[in-house]
């Protein structure tokens, strides 16, 4: 393959193997002048190293012979891809997931991420581009929200929960959606914490990796958390909790903080549909007695649920 054809640069290739599979040239893989790349089908990417230093589109459509390893490759192999398309709408019992769904997309450079694919659990780790407390935030998630609204499982980061708070313009409904768990990170909000809930309308399964996290005056009664200087100023909000159909509530790295256990009242108060709470990360030492004693002495509005479990 030569980067010059008919005395002009190779900028723009769009290959589809129809075979079973095909080894692309290392030259290829190393062009100093492709700007746009598709590839569909089989194909197999075991060159090291790949380096396409001036490729700002890679369209991956249904690519069944990409290895993960080989997929992170040639994903750092582009230094300033802006644009990225993943496509597997053909997945099989060999191999069902793309690989974009198997490991993260680390790039400092990429503008548009679009993927397509047939899947029903999604991990998010968004980044927001900039600081909330700056104007120059920009970024938009609505599209990337809409796409997902079918699955069934759905983990998010705490950068990922402002990312929908501060990112999209509409929450679609989730209405498939049975599993949710969040991620907390004490400098990151819970704002969208409520309308999240609201667009979950046939959640079972709530699951909190640490409830410590940042408070605002935004969460609505998703949190017990007030900011001090919006106490005298509480307002009613319509309780999301109370309508919640969440039956199994987890809580994991549970550390025992006072702010934990006000969480923790908050949520075995109001969420009328429980059936089972297990709390990870208390162990049976002595020194831990104390609080499992908070958690066991804390009401529970649900009739169905009777205690709290240890895992």
């Amino acid at each position: 393959m030569e980067e010059e054809q008919g005395g002009g640069l190779l900028e723009e290739l769009h290959l589809e193997c129809t075979s079973n599979e095909v080894h692309l040239e290392r030259k290829l893989l190393t062009s100093n002048t492709l700007v746009k790349l598709t590839l569909s089908r089989e194909y197999s990417l075991e060159v090291d190293p790949v380096f396409l230093p001036a490729l700002k589109s890679l369209s991956l459509l249904t690519v069944g012979g990409l290895a993960y390893h080989n997929y992170r490759r040639l994903i750092k192999g582009c230094p300033v891809l802006e644009e990225l398309f993943v496509t597997d709408i053909a997945a099989d019992a060999a191999d069902p997931y793309p690989p974009c769904c198997t490991t993260s997309v680390e790039s400092p450079s990429i503008k548009r991420l679009v993927v397509s694919v047939d899947i029903h659990q999604v991990l998010l780790n968004l980044k927001l581009w900039g600081d909330h407390h700056n104007p120059g935030i920009y970024g938009d998630v609505t599209n990337l929200a809409a796409g997902i609204s079918n699955i069934t499982t759905l983990h998010l980061s705490p950068d990922s929960l402002e990312a929908f708070h501060f990112c999209c313009k509409s929450m679609p409904v989730f209405k498939n959606l049975i599993n949710l768990s969040i991620e907390s990170n004490k400098k990151k909000g819970w704002q969208v914490m409520p309308l999240l809930l609201n667009s979950c309308p046939n959640l079972h399964t709530l699951v909190f990796k640490g409830l410590v996290h940042k408070v605002t005056d935004k969460c609505g009664d998703a949190c017990a958390c007030t900011p001090k200087k919006k106490k005298k100023k509480k307002s009613k909000v319509v309780s999301r909790l109370k309508t919640c159909q969440v039956k199994v509530l987890e809580i994991l790295e549970y550390g025992g903080s006072f702010q934990e256990l006000k969480q923790m009242r908050h949520f075995l108060g109001k969420l009328e549909c429980l059936e089972t709470v297990r709390v990870g990360g208390i162990d049976a030492a002595d020194n831990n007695i104390f609080l499992r004693a908070n958690l066991l002495a804390l009401p529970i509005v649900s009739s169905n649920c009777n205690n709290v479990h240890f895992i």
